[in-house]
């Protein structure tokens, strides 16, 4: 309850308790980085991430406010085109919390990741769904992607304004109790040094933000949520999270497990939102399931760097049968069909799906024609390689080994996260089970 968490002081010290501060304060200006339409890091840019590229941002956020962490031997792990984008984050976080603030630190509790560097790596992971999981054509797949995008980044901002509210309540806090005294924290403090977290303003945490809104009462009807609180952002941000990796993890039990790529998607959907989407939004979902392209096609979307090795191996490699093109005739008339899938139930759905492919397709055309690059290539250097069937099912495995073996890295960081994230909530009762 309230009077347990405010026996916690917010720096995650145990020895000395800190008052309340009950009337309001004047909150200072503050303006979104996360959060803003356009991401901090260029999509182009985000178009050169492979999935593994992707979890290094959800492995930075999480390892980065451990007080031994060296970030110069992390950066030496990762993929040299991931560390601009690294850099990126980290400046864009830097940035969201304000100079005079310092990062957050990790305490071993569930929920204790910093919240800026977690929100821009669920940006990334937003903007990264659209630009490399929607392959060309598939108009209904790709508003539901952007769709998903948007509620991240609104939900992103719900959680970047209320880290604002809680930075501006702890140099409140701190000018209140005087803890910036010398005999307090003592200024020849090194900074390496962990002393007393009471004495420092950091940036919070997930768990911080979530306390200090239970703290403070913001949620009446635990476990219902207030609307545009860093609860109701977290709870959808991870609700996204959630979906797509329970999509990720079962994908690659197919056939083992799901019989169907479809049976895999559904039992996912089932999963995390068959609770909490209504009617209309449950159809809204299932028209983009049916829109959506063939698994192996999101493959071959998914890493554009090793896409080129394989057609590159392929063209070299001896053929079983000559045929000119590099698409068989079963997958262009996938491709034709799906051209045509847009006539839906929902007629007022089909005229924005218009409207959105435009502005998506403007968006990442540059992507688009790094893809057709691919395919003209193939069909340039296919002699005397692999061409036609032989060649479609060369990249389908390669591609889907590939995919796998990236879906592997990316379950073992973020299955650990959202089941972290699930205990927070659960502690703190704010899953809350409101139909939308």
């Amino acid at each position: 309850g309230a009077s347990l968490l405010s026996s916690i002081p917010r720096g995650g010290s145990k020895t000395r308790q800190k008052p309340k501060i009950t009337r309001s304060i004047k909150p200072s200006q503050h303006t979104p980085v996360l959060s803003t339409p356009n991401p901090f890091v260029p999509v182009a840019l985000i178009a050169t991430m492979t999935l593994s590229d992707l979890t290094a941002s959800f492995r930075y956020a999480l390892d980065s406010t451990t007080i031994d962490f060296d970030e110069k031997a992390f950066f030496s792990k990762v993929h040299p085109r991931m560390k601009p984008i690294l850099q990126s984050m980290r400046d864009a976080v830097e940035n969201a919390r304000g100079k005079d603030v310092l990062p957050s630190r990790r305490s071993g509790q569930a929920g204790d990741v910093d919240a800026l560097k977690f929100s821009a790596a669920m940006r990334l992971f937003a903007e990264w769904r659209v630009v490399r999981q929607v392959p060309e054509g598939y108009k209904g797949f790709a508003v539901g992607m952007n769709l998903g995008q948007k509620d991240i980044v609104q939900n992103v901002a719900k959680i970047e304004k209320a880290v604002h509210e809680w930075i501006d309540y702890r140099r409140a806090i701190l000018s209140l109790q005087g803890e910036w005294d010398e005999g307090l924290c003592p200024a020849d403090t090194p900074s390496t040094v962990a002393i007393d977290s009471d004495c420092e303003l950091r940036s919070p945490t997930l768990r911080d933000l979530l306390e200090y809104e239970a703290e403070m009462n913001v949620h009446q009807r635990l476990p219902r949520l207030k609307d545009k609180t860093a609860a109701m952002g977290l709870l959808w941000v991870r609700r996204q999270l959630h979906y797509q990796t329970s999509l990720f993890a079962n994908v690659v039990k197919v056939p083992s497990v799901f019989t169907t790529v479809a049976d895999a998607i559904t039992s996912a959907y089932s999963e995390v939102y068959d609770k909490y989407h209504g009617w209309a939004v449950q159809k809204i979902f299932k028209y983009s399931f049916q829109a959506a392209p063939k698994v192996e096609e999101i493959y071959k979307f998914m890493n554009p760097h090793r896409m080129k090795e394989v057609l590159l191996r392929g063209a070299q490699m001896t053929p079983r049968a000559e045929q000119a093109a590099f698409l068989s005739p079963q997958v262009r008339q996938h491709h034709k069909s799906a051209e045509t899938e847009d006539l839906n139930p929902l007629q007022q759905f089909g005229e924005h799906i218009v409207n959105e492919w435009d502005k998506f397709t403007s968006t990442i055309g540059g992507i688009f024609n790094e893809n057709k690059k691919n395919k003209e290539f193939t069909r340039q250097s296919a002699s005397p390689g692999l061409v036609g069937q032989d060649l479609d099912e060369f990249v389908k495995k390669e591609m889907t080994q590939d995919a796998h073996n990236h879906i592997g890295v990316y379950l073992q960081t973020v299955q650990g996260l959202l089941s972290d994230l699930a205990t927070l909530f659960k502690e703190l009762n704010m899953d809350d089970p409101t139909k939308v």
